[in-house]
């Protein structure tokens, strides 16, 4: 179990790793959501012309597409820093709050673009959409990300 008087440092190393498999995860459903979003608004046809021409539309997917980015980059940070065996508390905080909140956005872009098709059960957004909500409750709710980030920020001693 580790050294006494240690269990907390574990227990935080622990869910360290949790939290960025967390924000991974987070990171593919707002994959999917992208390119779901994505197909259909090129197979989809609104006064003659796909959806994918529309200017508004297409702001909206570049959007999404560097928000993911984004994630992806914290994500990435994140785990390194947790390879690496550092702290890293500060890399998994932010990780894990953005990236589960950026899902939430993606997947709610993605339902919008489906429009009434986008909330039918069964349609992959409307599955994306409902179980996004879960990721950001697990491994410690997005308000207790940023009370993380927080301390860090304005309590750690700074180097």
């Amino acid at each position: 179990l580790g050294a006494e008087g240690k269990g907390l440092e574990l227990a935080l190393a622990t869910l360290g790793r949790f939290r960025t498999s967390v924000a991974a995860a987070a990171n593919g459903f707002a994959r999917r959501a992208l390119d779901e979003s994505k197909a259909r608004l090129a197979s989809r046809k609104q006064f003659g012309k796909p959806l994918a021409t529309f200017q508004a539309l297409r702001f909206d997917v570049a959007e999404m597409d560097v928000r993911l980015r984004a994630s992806q980059l914290l994500v990435a940070e994140a785990a390194e820093a947790v390879d690496n065996g550092s702290k890293a508390a500060i890399e998994v905080a932010r990780a894990k709050l953005f990236a589960t909140e950026n899902a939430s956005f993606v997947c709610d872009r993605a339902v919008q673009h489906f429009g009434g098709l986008g909330v039918k059960r069964g349609v992959i957004v409307e599955r994306l959409y409902r179980d996004v909500r879960a990721l950001r409750i697990y491994e410690g709710t997005s308000e207790i990300q940023k009370l993380v980030l927080a301390k860090e920020l304005f309590d750690a001693p700074r180097g």
